[in-house]
């Protein structure tokens, strides 16, 4: 836009003509839509499994659905976290037409995409197309999302609160006689991890996380407020007042010393910081004995479903609530997007309507799955997980998950059990606080930097705390981490006092 400034006093009149001109054909095309031309809507999400070889089967009837509501096509674009990673800001910049994009913290980083204009402002369209939807998810869940008072996205109903621990193969604990009842921290799983390495030196006895997710984020999200992006964070379970940068912490330095030692004593999977698989990928190659998980109610049945394993979680943390777990999977309308308000009207039918929520997530009945009682189902007779043609584990990030159905391996209790762990959770002091990052765009960017060159390889255990630490945290400062949590404490206090 600068390079045209020189020439705005020429061309003030033509551009007035042109604005009006293209406002006109805009008010035409939202007609054309809902009375004409059926529009299609792309929704692309992270997955942590293949893409379904039935997607296209499911997409068919998924739209069939959408056009006789809203006269529209549906197009999914699945993509795994790593492709998620890179392909996240080339959709954000607009270059696709993308109706719909799960935001996925810490993928993407919802104030910056509302700071710098890259999702749209739905407040109108939602009270306009989708009323409904604002009924669902509720004021009290919206206002964790709002911005100034906007709305630039939609949470997801799922379990909002998260506690993290170590998932480990059932059958090798019971091979080798391992008493989970003992671990309580960290440092209890030595042992067990040497038991492993000694007698399974085919398998790894430990998954951090790899490259495409940084593993301390879930020990950050259940131990303190990251207040949206962790550059600066109220610790103690989010009860502190003053905000504190997590690298500096005794909580940080602790886990990433602890898992270099793992890395030392050869525990973890060889070259972690670089291994984009996720860690149910890796149980089913049976590569690994045990990986850090977030926990919620019915992770465990789920994890098994996805890697065919019995499997056993100690959690090591209890469950905590913030702002950034409500607005952390959210669906925002990428600026590229060509009918938002046709986006808009599609999140109906993924927070009110059951039928195309179920079949977004488990597929044509039948076919993919089989009802049976208490609505609950499994898969036909003769599949497996292995050969299902369509199975993936995304209902927590396609709207309203307690539509769905659960499989009979759930608890048939469990949206109840989840609605619960919700409402129980120990919640941040300040649950509903949205920083806005825009004062200090730059040292986002800046520290963000500095974090991708570090923290993957801290937090798989391949960089040696002791050597360099001193060098991240003078690189932090330098970057202007400093300022942001100044801003951030600033914001947080005015807030408080308007509360």
């Amino acid at each position: 836009m600068k390079r045209w400034k020189r020439f705005l006093a020429a061309f003030m009149a033509s551009a007035m003509v042109m604005a009006l001109t293209a406002c006109g054909g805009k008010e035409s095309e939202k007609k054309e839509d809902r009375d004409g031309e059926t529009v299609n809507i792309t929704m692309t999400f992270p997955i942590i499994s293949a893409v379904p070889q039935d997607l296209d089967k499911v997409e068919e009837k998924l739209s069939e659905i959408a056009k006789e509501k809203y006269n529209c096509t549906i197009t999914l674009q699945p993509l795994g976290f790593a492709d998620y990673v890179s392909q996240a800001p080339l959709i954000l910049a607009g270059s696709e037409d993308i109706g719909l994009m799960i935001h996925f913290d810490p993928i993407t980083n919802y104030s910056s995409m509302v700071s710098s204009g890259q999702i749209n402002d739905i407040t109108e369209l939602l009270e306009e197309n989708a009323k409904d939807v604002m009924d669902t998810v509720g004021e009290e869940y919206l206002s964790a999302c709002r911005v100034d008072g906007k709305l630039y996205g939609v949470p997801t109903m799922h379990d909002l609160a998260t506690g993290y621990g170590v998932v480990m193969r059932t059958d090798l604990l019971e091979k080798y006689k391992i008493d989970v009842s003992n671990i309580k921290t960290l440092d209890d799983l030595d042992s067990v991890f040497q038991t492993i390495k000694d007698n399974e030196p085919d398998i790894s006895p430990m998954f951090t996380g790899g490259a495409a997710m940084n593993p301390a984020d879930a020990i950050m999200k259940s131990t303190a407020d990251t207040l949206g992006d962790g550059y600066g964070v109220l610790l103690n379970n989010g009860q502190d007042d003053t905000v504190t940068n997590y690298f500096e912490s005794d909580e940080y330095r602790e886990y990433v010393e602890k898992v270099y030692s793992w890395n030392q004593k050869g525990y973890l999977l060889p070259d972690s910081d670089s291994i984009q698989d996720t860690y149910s990928t890796l149980f089913r190659a049976n590569k690994i004995f045990a990986a850090f998980m977030t926990t919620k109610p019915g992770q465990v049945e789920q994890d098994e479903r996805n890697t065919g394993l019995d499997l056993t979680l100690v959690e090591l943390t209890e469950p905590l609530s913030m702002t950034t777990l409500v607005n952390g999977i959210q669906w925002v309308v990428p600026i590229g997007a060509s009918h938002p308000e046709k986006s808009v009207e599609i999140l109906n039918l993924l927070y009110t309507d059951a039928e195309f929520l179920n079949l977004l997530n488990y597929g044509i009945e039948g076919e993919h799955y089989v009802l049976g009682e208490n609505n609950q189902i499994s898969l036909p007779e003769g599949v497996t997980s292995d050969t299902s043609t369509f199975n993936w584990s995304i209902a927590y990030q396609t709207g309203n998950e307690f539509l769905c159905y659960t499989w009979d391996s759930d608890d048939p209790q469990l949206w109840e059990q989840t609605k619960t762990y919700n409402d129980d959770a120990e919640k941040s002091s300040a649950m509903g606080f949205t920083f806005d990052n825009s004062k200090v765009a730059n040292e986002i960017t800046a520290v963000t930097n500095v974090c991708s060159q570090y923290r993957v390889g801290f937090e798989n255990g391949a960089l040696d705390p002791e050597k360099n630490m001193e060098q991240f945290l003078a690189d932090l400062k330098t970057a202007g981490i400093d300022t942001i949590i100044a801003e951030k404490q600033t914001q947080l206090d005015e807030w408080k006092k308007a509360q």
